[in-house]
């Protein structure tokens, strides 16, 4: 993908934040597992993380509040959950090339906002750790979901916006807005992307930032 051509086609970027900015999917997936299993067996916990993972883009709470309707526990495990990750997070990467691309666009004014399923101060604290949290016009996320965040950032869905996403929710989001899509793959968790997600020609698909040339 040719730098060029994002650059003249638009004027805003919008960017999931877990597996398409910051290299934390897999650590957030272990952080699940190990938060659940003081309540579930080893075979429940292990299913209920790949639901969770499956759903990667919908808000934690959601998730962990349809599994655990009793109060106590699901704020246990979302206390803990949230532990681990802060925790977890001292030397997380970024997606390969990330850094440098966000700089060149900060550079020319673009508009750059993250939308994500996280935790905001997880998210301020990777960015901050890389010196990027004064790069971003916002950074929408949890616990509201992507739709309502979106709206919350936008005024008005425009045809000069381009959403960059790892996930089926991210996909999905985009075809019912009509964004212009860029698929992540190098980080995503949704397994089976290349018999979905990577038929639809009329999305890009990129393994990581290095592929936008520059």
């Amino acid at each position: 993908m040719k730098f060029e051509n994002l650059i003249y086609k638009y004027k805003t970027f919008i960017f999931d934040f877990d597996g398409v900015l910051a290299d934390t999917n897999e650590i957030k997936k272990i952080n699940v597992f190990k938060a659940v299993s003081d309540y579930l067996i080893p075979e429940e916990a292990k299913e209920f993380v790949d639901d969770f993972v499956s759903k990667n883009g919908i808000p934690r709470e959601i998730k962990f509040k349809k599994k655990f309707k009793n109060n106590s526990e699901y704020t246990s495990v979302l206390k803990k959950y949230e532990a681990l990750n802060t925790s977890s997070f001292h030397n997380t990467k970024l997606i390969d090339g990330v850094y440098f691309f966000i700089k060149r666009l900060n550079k020319l004014n673009k508009k750059l906002v993250i939308l994500s399923g996280g935790n905001k101060s997880e998210i301020e604290y990777i960015l901050s750790s890389h010196g990027l949290d004064n790069y971003f016009d916002g950074v929408f996320s949890g616990p509201a979901d992507k739709q309502a965040n979106i709206s919350k950032a936008f005024k008005n869905i425009t045809d000069k916006m381009v959403f960059f996403g790892d996930s089926n929710q991210d996909y999905k989001l985009s075809t019912k807005l009509g964004l212009d899509f860029v698929f992540v793959s190098s980080k995503t968790q949704c397994l089976d992307w290349e018999n979905s997600i990577g038929t639809d020609k009329s999305i890009e698909v990129i393994k990581d930032f290095l592929e936008i040339t520059y």
